[in-house]
């Protein structure tokens, strides 16, 4: 996927196995009715990302989402560890 450089970034222990949320209950949620939506049809969430804790998780989340052609802007941001997600 060409994400080498997260760990390069990171600073936790790479010995700790990383959380992965629940396909199934993440699967069931309709993200377009927590979201606003602008004059353009563009739809803006804000979401609290739990487990956060350094840089590279910033840049991982970021890069990860900006993949997807759908997405306008992904911003992490680390200290209030909330992500604004446009589409």
């Amino acid at each position: 996927m060409g994400l080498k450089s997260y760990y390069n970034r990171r600073a936790i222990d790479p010995k700790v196995r990383a959380l992965r949320p629940d396909e199934d209950e993440v699967a069931n949620v309709d993200f377009t009715e927590l979201a606003s939506t602008d004059g353009d049809g563009n739809h803006h969430l804000n979401l609290m990302v739990d487990g956060i804790h350094c840089a590279a998780c910033v840049w991982l989340i970021e890069t990860l989402l900006q993949r997807n052609p759908t997405v306008l802007q992904a911003r992490v941001n680390m200290t209030t560890r909330r992500l604004r997600l446009s589409w």
